[in-house]
């Protein structure tokens, strides 16, 4: 898996504490017990969702995003404020009857705004 890392390697300081991305990876789906499936950094078209499995320390509420990009070209952004140190699971999703397009994607995670990881991956034929 590709996994670039950046602002002091996903640790933001704030007057709060310290909040810390601890785990973040692109997956193809969630088990019937809620657990995300392996990594991935390589997706069929025919993929029905793409996952981004992102887990938070943090002392107190703070907003956890990611920022979806096709071939570096922003096409979503999702937030969801939590302070628990269960994964969060966000998603992207084709319209329905279509397909992802064959490219490069890419998935940044950030904290408040900030980038604190880049996820890239490919879909392919």
């Amino acid at each position: 898996m590709v996994l670039l890392l950046s602002s002091a390697c996903g640790i933001v300081q704030f007057k709060s504490g310290t909040i810390t991305i601890t785990n973040a990876f692109t997956t193809s789906g969630i088990d019937s017990s809620g657990q995300p499936l392996a990594p991935a950094t390589e997706f069929h078209t025919k993929t029905s969702r793409i996952y981004c499995i992102v887990s938070v320390d943090s002392p107190s509420l703070v907003p956890v995003g990611v920022r979806w990009f096709f071939e570096n070209e922003l096409f979503y952004d999702q937030v969801i404020r939590t302070d628990r140190s269960a994964p969060l699971a966000m998603f992207i999703e084709p319209l329905p009857g279509e397909s992802f397009p064959v490219g490069s994607y890419r998935a940044e995670v950030y904290l408040v705004k900030e980038a604190v990881r880049v996820l890239d991956f490919i879909v392919v034929p």
